[in-house]
């Protein structure tokens, strides 16, 4: 796929030091002349009846420049874009660009449209996006039992660790990763919460809360995502699955892990 060009795009995870990132550009999958027709994506998940929390962004909406995915709206769930860029990633690196080109022919196309300008790590992107990429995966690349989610979960942990999260990853190990999962979740959502409820030594459960109803996908992305944490931490033998979704009508989302 070429040489891609690196720019110095500063982040920062609690006091760690600024890391330099990939710059943002758009998927090779999506130039003019290859161009994949868009096929219908199944009906958006319904929208969370809750009022907004007070970290919630207020405001209107954020016009992005020429060629830049835009921003959510002020009270629309979101996600920060290094998600989506780390995703994209694995799509290519583990189906190639016509396994991307798939994936990406099976959304729809205000969807798609989101994907078609350069994504910025730190934008925040709608949550509704991510997870009809997720369905649009598990749909043309997976078997059905959701797997898929939990591989891009764990592929977007694996890029993350390397970058944002690099110096806590140098001295982490399972007991303080555990503590910092509700402080992970907040750093790539704008709003919402993640509670954690140690049941044992080596488990914990993990109610989730993005701002809107969390799909079993969406779910099983994130236990990947915490599952490869945990084990990049020094955790042996974790397991990690979505055991309840509140967009499938649970009282909350909820993720078991356990390791040893």
């Amino acid at each position: 796929q070429g040489e891609r060009p690196r720019i110095a795009a500063f982040e920062r995870d609690g006091g760690n030091e600024p890391v330099v990132r990939d710059a943002p550009r758009p998927h090779p999958a999506l130039t003019p002349d290859t161009r994949p027709r868009p096929l219908v994506d199944p009906a958006p998940l319904a929208a969370s009846s809750a009022a907004p929390s007070a970290a919630a962004v207020t405001g209107p909406t954020v016009h992005a420049p020429p060629g830049v995915a835009p921003s959510v709206r002020g009270s629309e769930p979101g996600l920060k874009g290094a998600f989506f860029l780390a995703a994209l990633e694995h799509l290519d690196e583990r189906h190639g660009r016509e396994g991307t080109t798939r994936v990406l022919a099976a959304l729809d196309p205000a969807t798609r449209a989101r994907f078609e300008g350069v994504i910025l790590p730190m934008a925040w992107l709608p949550t509704s996006a991510f997870e009809a990429l997720l369905r649009a995966i598990e749909r043309e690349l997976g078997s059905g039992d959701g797997a898929t989610a939990g591989a891009v979960g764990r592929a977007i942990a694996e890029h993350e660790a390397q970058s944002t999260h690099r110096l806590f990853m140098q001295t982490a190990t399972p007991s303080l990763a555990v503590e910092r999962i509700p402080h992970f979740f907040r750093i790539y959502h704008p709003k919402g919460a993640c509670r954690a409820q140690a049941s044992a030594e080596t488990s914990v459960r993990l109610e989730l809360d993005s701002g809107a109803p969390e799909s079993v996908l969406y779910a099983g992305a994130f236990a990947g995502f915490f599952q490869r944490f945990l084990e990049l931490a020094g955790a042996k033998d974790v397991k990690g699955h979505a055991v309840a979704s509140r967009a499938r009508g649970d009282k909350d989302t909820v993720i078991a892990l356990r390791w040893r």
